[in-house]
């Protein structure tokens, strides 16, 4: 049961994962040579705190595996094999332009209106 539990939270949580790390990858990029004030600080403090709990949870994770494989018999090791859809996948960043990001504001701004009238509504 617990086995069936852990494997649940990790696909959902590698699913939602798989939809933004693309684009937390974009506003990476975006970001490169930006600087910021005084007044975004704050902000960015959370973010960076929210980053990285999520990061030390996954190493957590990650280190959890690699000491469980290396105790493994090797004879053995066969019927304990990482699934690959849980290893990470290459992926290539699309170059970012202002027009992909005045898209993707315009596309925030839509969502946040659906669920703005969603709330209203139930």
């Amino acid at each position: 049961m617990k086995d069936a539990l852990n494997a649940q939270k990790t696909a959902q949580v590698f699913f939602e994962l798989d939809q933004v790390a693309p684009k937390l990858g974009e506003l990476a990029e975006y970001l490169k040579h930006a600087h910021m004030t005084k007044l975004d600080l704050p902000c960015a403090a959370g973010f960076v705190k929210h980053l990285g709990t999520l990061m030390t949870e996954l190493k957590r994770m990650m280190n959890d595996v690699e000491d469980v494989t290396s105790s493994i018999d090797p004879r053995k090791a066969e019927s304990h094999t990482i699934p690959s859809a849980h290893l990470p996948q290459p992926t290539l960043l699309p170059m970012v332009t202002n027009e992909h990001i005045d898209r993707s504001w315009d596309h925030h701004q839509r969502r946040a209106a659906r669920r703005d009238i969603n709330l209203m509504y139930h």
